[in-house]
């Protein structure tokens, strides 16, 4: 049996581990490829907001690039930020600035002549112009970048994925000049003096004309940077206009510092952590080419954002719900088949219990039936004293078989009731006193039978009331109960006898019946003085077909069934069934039966 009980526990613990694996196996490829899943999501979200920074930071810088282009060419250094500048080279005339003009990026102004004269609003800027002016040779500017500013041909997947060719586009529009920007002063006469020709223009702008039409060709703006002596590159707008007396360059000098705050702080909101680089040198194009920056399209610099973009929190998915969902009900499944398995060994183990006691139960007494009714039948008795002692016998044993049959009978009928059912036939109302009387001589008669004294105490409290309390229940089903009780003080309580040993002389035999009453309950105390009931035994005694300790290699009949019917039968009438410490010795038992509702 127990082979066999390993045996279907090991099957099911090997399918079931076989599921789980199956289950786990499959739920790592679905994490995997979800968690890839949400990479590509939050990569594709991390790009749309890259998208959307350039578009803003090249939509700012287009803005700034049109003021300059909207300067009309030839117009000479406007005024800064609303200040008047000291007046560097008499030639310059330095104009009132339209509201246009007053940016507040613009750190300086500068003017390439023709004859390579160099004007500017301030000595920093006037070094960048010089700078500009000797990196390619002058006549060039408009057809050459400088070294470091042309862009590298852009990465493919990022013009198809951040819309280089439309934002460029969109620059090319910033650049160009406008309609006022295409006129520009006159060529100067030959032999003008520089006042001559301030003096000129000066009356040009009172007269509200820019310049003199068609005498320079239209130009656009161009970003560029130049090296500072004194920190990092510089970023110019420059424009080269063509004159009949040669190439003329116009620019400003922007605050890339900034700039550069400005720019960050507006795509904050996209991407927190934003650093923006020149697009010159080696690393910033390595860069590039990584995909670990990115190229605007209004000036020659690169997006460089933080890796750890901050991403939406992925949620659950349909397919880890769907996952979650599979491992329940599989494990609910697993829970299921265990305890139909359990609940399966179980009352196989219970059978074979039923039909191992009830086997041993009625073998002893068949056995004698047998033995004394062939003896009797065969005429080998024919003393008449033996024959009655043997009738004795098979009287005993008879009602030995029927309490055995009523037992499994009166338990079977037990386990089939149903709350609800319909209460016992033979209850009736009985005061304690009436049910005492009725139980006493049939427990004290048992109680002799084994050499046992049955001592009685009744609480003087039981009887109290006029009239007194009485409670509901089956007489016969009370008495059963105390009997199986004192029965069992019988089996239990003395000592078993050691062939060749001498009987113990200090053995107590009392057994008590203890009645008392609460406010609620009638209580009944069956104690005796054995070695009791070990304390993890005390909840399995009431099992079906359970025994006690050293029952089953003893001599002690029974089925195992005494106290489970007993608990049964008490559970029934309202009651219980259950073990106590009242007197500290022995096994004590504790009937518990509700008193009726007392009279008004």
């Amino acid at each position: 049996m127990i082979a066999r009980r390993q045996r279907l526990w090991w099957g099911f613990g090997l399918g079931a581990g076989v599921v789980l694996a199956a289950l786990a196996w499959a739920s790592v490829a679905v994490t995997r490829l979800e968690a890839r899943n949400a990479e590509i999501r939050a990569e594709s979200q991390r790009q749309e907001l890259i998208r959307l920074a350039l578009w803003r930071l090249d939509s700012q810088l287009a803005s700034i690039i049109a003021m300059e282009a909207a300067r009309p060419a030839g117009s000479g250094i406007p005024i800064v930020a609303g200040r008047l500048q000291p007046e560097r080279d008499e030639h310059i005339v330095q104009t009132a600035s339209p509201q246009i003009f007053h940016n507040a990026y613009a750190k300086g102004f500068f003017e390439i002549t023709p004859s390579g004269e160099v004007a500017a609003t301030d000595d920093r800027t006037r070094d960048l112009a010089q700078q500009l002016q000797q990196s390619p040779p002058f006549e060039e500017l408009a057809d050459t970048p400088a070294p470091g500013s042309e862009p590298d041909p852009q990465p493919e997947s990022q013009a198809q994925s951040y819309d280089f060719a439309a934002r460029k586009q969109i620059a090319s529009i910033a650049t160009r000049e406008t309609d006022a920007s295409r006129q520009s002063v006159p060529a100067p006469q030959s032999g003008a003096t520089r006042s001559d020709r301030a003096a000129e223009s000066a009356l040009m702008l009172e007269d509200g004309a820019i310049g003199l039409p068609g005498t320079a060709a239209p130009a656009a703006v161009e970003p560029r940077w130049l090296d500072s002596d004194s920190g990092p590159p510089e970023l110019v707008l420059v424009r080269t206009l063509t004159t009949p007396d040669g190439p003329r360059a116009e620019g400003v000098s922007l605050d890339w510092a900034l700039l550069e705050r400005s720019l960050t702080e507006s795509i904050s909101d996209l991407l927190p952590a934003t650093t923006l680089l020149p697009a010159r040198g080696a690393d910033a194009l390595r860069l590039e080419r990584e995909g670990r920056a990115y190229r605007l399209a209004t000036i020659p610099a690169l997006l460089l954002p933080d890796k750890a973009v901050a991403m939406p929190k992925e949620r659950m998915t349909p397919a880890l719900w769907a996952l979650l969902v599979t491992w329940l009900a599989t494990l609910t499944a697993l829970i299921a088949v265990a305890a139909v398995l359990r609940a399966t060994l179980r009352l196989s183990d219970r059978r074979a219990r039923f039909v191992g006691a009830v086997t041993h139960e009625l073998r002893t007494p068949l056995t004698t039936f047998r033995l004394y009714a062939q003896m009797l039948a065969g005429g080998m008795v024919t003393d008449e004293k033996a024959k009655a002692e043997y009738l004795n016998t098979l009287d005993r044993e008879s009602v030995r078989l029927g309490e055995i049959v009523e037992n499994v009978l009166e338990y079977a009928r037990l386990t089939r009731r149903r709350p609800g059912d319909a209460r016992p036939p033979g209850e009736r109302s009985i005061t304690a006193s009436e049910l005492l009387a009725r139980v006493r001589p049939v427990l004290s008669r048992r109680a002799e039978q084994s050499g046992m004294d049955l001592i009685v105490s009744v609480d003087p409290s039981v009887d109290a009331g006029d009239p007194p309390r009485t409670v509901t229940c089956d007489p016969r089903s009370v008495e059963r109960i105390l009997m199986n009780l004192i029965e069992n003080a019988c089996k239990y309580a003395l000592p078993q006898p050691v062939p060749g040993a001498p009987e113990p002389e200090d053995a107590d035999t009392r057994i008590h019946l203890d009645i008392t009453r609460t406010d609620r309950h009638l209580e009944l105390l069956i104690a005796d003085h054995g070695p009791g009931v070990p304390r993890r035994e005390r909840e399995r005694v009431f099992g079906e077909f359970h025994r006690g300790p050293g029952a089953a290699e003893s001599s002690r009949p029974g089925l195992g069934l005494g106290l489970a019917l007993s608990r049964g039968l008490a559970r029934e009438m309202g009651g219980d069934l259950r073990m106590t410490r009242r007197r500290d010795h022995g096994a004590e038992f504790l009937l518990t039966i509700p008193l009726d509702p007392s009279p008004a």
